[in-house]
């Protein structure tokens, strides 16, 4: 009887252990939890229409290396932790394809859209989708990551700067005009004026306008990375404070920009007083997001004597040949020569060049002597350089001369000095035969200049 009940105890067991094989796994568990991870392949062409996945993104940047790439590229990715927005007020995280994915690339130090910066606190959630575009670069070698220039286009599929959400303070009105509809140098100078004594702007602008003095020498550009100049749109001028250049990256040396440039420039306005005097002011922390380059007339940037054919009007450009301690062929009959000058063995080309002294309380002026010119349009150009470290600066021009008095002065724009040598140019129409003098002016002591003396020398008038 014992066999009998053992035996059906050993039945009921088997059936027992048999039906649990047919039980599921709970919770969906992978049958093979220890597996390889799923291998993700790189998609995408990096458009805004169809970004870059992660690892597209990471395959790009080893193959532009340690050296950022030339191109901008859209690069789409996922969160992997929840992410707050600290007081730098910029966007550090890593951004992967899938919640399971392990390759990462980071997004680093990235702001939205013309800099705009992210409320400090705010919360981005773990497996949201980000948007950015801009260069990439594989940071020494082992960190896919984006590069200088680059932002944030969107977060959870909400456009930075393009509506409720996104964190941003990008909703319109933040911003005193935008990109493509910058504010004028006039409407910047009423926000300026209402502006308490050292007062800045709460909000950001965009102002158009075109350069008309570069303030910063080469030697500084190159030392500080930044610029100051002067913006003007014919009529009133604004000064631009330590700004950077296109996509806030750094300025490298000079010639970057030029007076004749059209630029759009992106920051807060400021009404900067010192010792009674106002300056209004684009704040530091600008920088251009938009320029066109100008003709370079009057720059003192340019890299040639001008096209066309060359006067022969002008005597002793080079400055070789002096007499009675004057370089012949530069003493006006008239009063428009006017500075002190001086024999320099300091040349740009072949052996002597002219110093023009400068006078602190007024401006004065290297003429050449008269030259009657046909009807047409002519490029005035010569080499210049400072002789000190001093705010310096130039300002090329001509005078029309009627029986030995001379007429209305005509000038093109100031030109910043530096202490090693430049050309500047400056194109000029006349409508009919006229009796000129070619002026070089050496401007007093201002905000802008010392007043100090310069150097000419290699000068040349061409005519189209």
């Amino acid at each position: 009887m014992k066999k009998i009940y053992y035996l059906m105890a050993m039945a009921m067991m088997a059936f027992t252990f048999t039906s649990c094989e047919d039980v599921p796994e709970p919770f969906g568990q992978p049958i093979n939890p220890n597996g390889p991870a799923e291998t993700i392949e790189p998609a995408g062409t990096g458009t805004e229409a169809d970004p870059f996945n992660i690892a597209a993104a990471i395959a790009k940047c080893q193959e532009v290396g340690e050296t950022a790439s030339s191109e901008k590229y859209y690069i789409k990715g996922i969160t992997h932790e929840e992410y707050t927005v600290s007081n730098y007020q910029n966007i550090e995280l890593d951004l992967f394809d899938t919640e399971d994915s392990k390759a990462a690339f980071k997004v680093y130090r990235c702001y939205g859209p013309e800099g705009k910066k992210f409320d400090e606190g705010l919360v981005i959630k773990k497996g949201s989708e980000i948007v950015i575009y801009g260069p990439v670069v594989n940071y020494k070698g082992n960190t896919p990551e984006t590069s200088s220039g680059s932002y944030v286009v969107s977060i959870a599929g909400v456009a930075v700067g393009g509506g409720s959400g996104s964190g941003t303070g990008g909703d319109t009105g933040e911003t005193l005009g935008t990109k493509d509809a910058p504010i004028t140098i006039a409407k910047a100078l009423e926000y300026i004026n209402a502006l308490a004594d050292n007062g800045t702007t709460d909000k950001s602008a965009y102002v158009a306008g075109k350069i008309t003095k570069i303030k910063t020498t080469a030697d500084n550009i190159a030392k500080f990375k930044n610029i100051d100049y002067v913006i003007s749109d014919g009529t009133n001028e604004l000064t631009v404070f330590r700004g950077k250049n296109l996509d806030n990256t750094d300025f490298t040396e000079a010639g970057q920009i030029a007076e004749g440039d059209e630029v759009v420039v992106f920051g807060k306005l400021t009404k900067y007083v010192k010792d009674g005097n106002t300056t209004p002011e684009v704040a530091q922390g600008n920088y251009i997001v938009k320029l066109t380059k100008g003709s370079g007339s009057g720059s003192g940037s340019g890299s040639g004597s001008g096209s066309g054919t060359t006067v022969t009007a002008l005597t002793n450009g080079d400055f070789e040949t002096w007499a009675n301690d004057l370089p012949t062929g530069w003493k006006s009959a008239c009063t428009a020569s006017s500075a002190t000058l001086e024999k320099s063995t300091d040349a740009h080309g072949g052996s002597f060049s002219v110093i023009v002294k400068g006078v602190e309380s007024k401006n004065v002026r290297l003429a050449s002597q008269e030259i009657t010119l046909e009807a047409g349009t002519y490029t005035f150009s010569f080499w210049i350089k400072a002789t000190t470290t001093d705010a310096s600066q130039a300002r090329p021009g001509y005078v029309p001369v009627a029986d030995g008095t001379a007429g209305s002065y005509a000038y093109g724009d100031y030109t910043t000095l530096s202490t090693s040598w430049q050309q500047v140019s400056y194109e000029f129409t006349l409508s009919a035969s006229t009796t000129v003098c070619l002026v070089v002016m050496n401007p007093k002591k201002s905000n802008y200049s010392s007043g100090k003396d310069f150097i000419i020398d290699d000068a040349t008038l061409t005519k189209k």
